[in-house]
């Protein structure tokens, strides 16, 4: 049980019959970790929406320090769009890419694992840029 108040953000991505991002993470947190869901987010597209539309939750309940959760891999990019709404950020990064392994002539092959990682950094490379040029 977290001694904080918990947000969760995100919206609708895929299809409007979904369950929000939100909401399910909400409905994990809850039945899966018995933790308790102060605010919900459903309607943001990306990043920059999860900023905006959270800060306006938590401007009314005077919030202006977090912890933000997300992927290591993501981190920078939500804090940058986070601290631009005027929110104090404490990162809390997850899911790392990388982990400590032995070399040898097999980590040189192509495997599944690295084509997905390649795949995350370079949608993350792509998303730092736009958001650079739109927001």
């Amino acid at each position: 049980q977290a001694l904080l108040p918990v947000l969760v953000s995100g919206g609708k991505v895929l299809n409007d019959e979904w369950p929000s991002e939100a909401e399910v993470m909400s409905d994990v947190l809850i039945n899966e970790f018995n933790q308790a869901v102060q605010w919900q987010e459903p309607r943001s597209r990306n990043t920059a929406e999860n900023a905006l539309y959270t800060q306006e939750i938590l401007h009314k309940a005077g919030v202006k320090r977090i912890i933000l959760v997300t992927h290591a891999l993501h981190m920078r990019r939500a804090v940058e769009q986070f601290e631009k709404q005027g929110l104090k950020v404490i990162p809390a990064p997850t899911i790392f890419l990388s982990k400590a392994q032995k070399i040898d002539i097999f980590s040189f092959l192509p495997t599944a694992n690295a084509l997905q990682n390649s795949s995350l950094i370079i949608h993350e490379i792509i998303g730092r840029a736009w958001y650079a040029l739109r927001y």
